[in-house]
């Protein structure tokens, strides 16, 4: 005879409910992650803080560890390649950011190594962000030397005071200047004005220069000519705040030194 049995529902199987309700959960969309932070986002809204790399003259950072939420800030003082190098420790990665008008933007990023710098063209105008951080599974702390190589001391011949725009010599408003021209040469001044007033540019000494200025856009402002050999200039412009070039040169094929004052109108 067929008995009947019955038999009582395993805890831990699923009822149909169960089984429908995890086949929602498989098929629901995973939560997005939470995106990192980058602290270089933050660090560029301002220069202050900021490491200035002077040409040919390296810094050496010791004892750097994983830098997952430290930053350094930099900027160079001149146009120029700057090379970043490990010179002991672990392996790392190096990465160089800037803020560009969408958010930050990378620069270059490269395994740092002794003997394998990271290298790349930098610009004055930018601020940029280093982060430096150990390859996984390494240890201990590392020695980094950073190094900004002046272009504008890269030329055949030496030169007093560059001849372009972005190698041009910073004059302060009442400190003298001086220079040594030849025809053909062009000798670049540049002189920062925080607020609106009129400048007196003059150059002296016995040998022949006219003078042009320009303002940061490179547009001209103003030109004047010494007259002859051996005589000066003297330029007097009203300038509004803002950057501003001025190209000295000879005048009738002059040679020689000469000197040249930035002052505000008396």
């Amino acid at each position: 005879m067929l008995q009947k049995r019955s038999y009582a529902r395993n805890r831990s199987f699923p009822t149909p409910f169960t089984i429908f309700a995890l086949g929602m959960l498989a098929l629901a969309p995973a939560a997005p992650a939470q995106p990192t932070t980058d602290p270089c986002d933050a660090a560029l809204a301002s220069p202050e803080g900021a490491l200035a790399l002077q040409g040919d003259d390296p810094v050496i950072l010791e004892g750097v560890a994983e830098w997952e939420t430290e930053i350094l800030k930099l900027k160079v003082t001149r146009p120029g390649v700057l090379t970043l190098e490990a010179e002991s420790g672990p392996e790392a990665e190096g990465s160089l950011q800037v803020r560009g008008a969408s958010g930050l933007r990378l620069v270059d990023t490269a395994s740092l190594r002794s003997g394998r710098p990271l290298t790349v063209p930098v610009d004055p105008k930018e601020l940029y962000c280093l982060r430096v951080a150990r390859q996984a599974g390494t240890t201990g702390g590392l020695e980094l030397r950073l190094e900004l190589v002046d272009l504008c001391t890269l030329r055949p011949q030496p030169d007093d005071h560059g001849d372009s725009f972005a190698c041009a010599t910073d004059v302060q408003m009442g400190t003298p200047a001086a220079g040594t021209i030849s025809p053909g040469d062009r000798d670049i001044f540049a002189l920062s004005l925080v607020s609106t007033g009129t400048v007196v540019m003059q150059s002296g000494g016995t040998t022949g220069t006219a003078g042009k200025l320009f303002d940061e856009t490179g547009a001209p402002v103003a030109t004047v000519n010494g007259g002859g050999s051996g005589a000066g200039f003297h330029l007097s412009a009203a300038l509004p705040a803002g950057r501003y070039y001025l190209r000295v040169e000879s005048v009738n094929g002059a040679a020689g030194t000469y000197t040249l004052d930035v002052t505000p109108a008396p």
